[in-house]
């Protein structure tokens, strides 16, 4: 049923949370979705492996309430063609599953891809309904340790404009600057996650970001650009 409407067959979907599910493993969606028709309150309207353009429009004609989305299938996806999928899927709350045990993935789900929710691996169909129900009640649930680094992260998002560092006029974030200068320095994405204690995964973001700020194609690129107007 990939890429297609399910029913639950009981009852009318209207009457239930319709649900969009993106995970890569065929056995899980399968599996997910008997789970969630089973329940009162939702209903799997949409399952697929992956968020192809050919199937983000059949996405969307089905109006879910929630997008049940697994961490690796968006994580490396291209700015511009996430950013497209973010547009299309604005009325649609988005709920991320098996997100890795760090502070960072965290964030990145809310401030990259607009979770929700997330969940970590290891939970349990039933707290995937305590989420959903959650969600839908425009609320969040989350640990107090990630709400204490939510708070912190929007202070800090107040000072930002005094953090940036222009670069031949483009503005680069205080973080996106250290990392310049360590690629600058001939440091690895290892190295530089090594240095700021950081995943390699945080300091391939950054990169990306640096790279598309610098409209450079690659490290060697934006280490010349930043070489020439620095000298």
């Amino acid at each position: 049923m990939d890429g297609k409407r399910q029913h639950s067959g009981s009852v009318m979907d209207g009457q239930k949370t319709r649900v969009a599910l993106i995970h890569r493993n065929k056995l899980f969606r399968e599996c997910l979705s008997f789970c969630l028709n089973q329940a009162v309150s939702t209903a799997v309207v949409y399952a697929a492996p992956a968020l192809e353009e050919t199937e983000q429009q059949q996405l969307t004609s089905e109006r879910p309430d929630i997008i049940v989305m697994a961490f690796d299938v968006f994580h490396g996806f291209e700015t511009d063609r996430f950013a497209g999928y973010r547009r299309l899927t604005s009325e649609s709350k988005r709920l991320i599953i098996e997100v890795p045990e760090t502070e960072e993935d965290v964030i990145y789900c809310i401030e990259k891809v607009g979770a929700h929710g997330y969940l970590h691996e290891g939970a349990s169909v039933d707290d995937l309904l305590s989420h959903m129900r959650a969600i839908m009640n425009n609320e969040t649930l989350c640990s107090p340790r990630i709400a204490n680094l939510l708070f912190c992260r929007m202070s800090n998002l107040a000072r930002r404009v005094e953090e940036l560092r222009p670069v031949n006029g483009k503005c680069l974030t205080k973080r996106e600057a250290e990392i310049a200068e360590l690629i600058e320095n001939g440091l690895s994405n290892k190295e530089i996650a090594v240095r700021l204690n950081v995943e390699v995964s945080t300091v391939k973001n950054h990169v990306h970001n640096l790279l598309d700020k610098l409209q450079a194609h690659d490290r060697r690129s934006a280490v010349q650009y930043l070489k020439a107007v620095n000298h």
